[in-house]
């Protein structure tokens, strides 16, 4: 009877033993789950973060564009009236000039 006393009492020292390593080992799984989740919620911090600077340069680029196309109208629009005023006054040379003839 004691052998199996102590017998007995050695299997539940031995399964004391074994459920403490199981929880120490579900406690470890945990830690790094929780440490997986806290990078994998950076990670899509990083993600959101970036995509909003490309969405924003985007839209930089989209103003810049505008800005460029409104200029380059302005200038071609200021090249024209110089081009008129040239034109103005080659025809009215022209026109002096047939009148001196005359």
């Amino acid at each position: 009877l004691k052998k199996l006393t102590n017998e007995a009492a050695s299997k539940q020292i031995r399964i004391e033993d074994l459920e403490k390593k199981l929880k120490a080992e579900i406690d470890g799984s945990k830690a790094k789950d929780q440490e997986a989740i806290k990078a994998r919620q950076m990670h899509e911090v990083q993600i959101k973060r970036r995509d909003e600077e490309i969405k924003q340069l985007g839209v930089d680029m989209d103003k810049l564009r505008e800005k460029h196309e409104k200029d380059l109208e302005t200038v071609r629009q200021m090249h024209k009236i110089e081009l008129d005023k040239m034109q103005a006054r080659m025809d009215e040379a022209k026109r002096i000039a047939d009148e001196e003839i005359a």
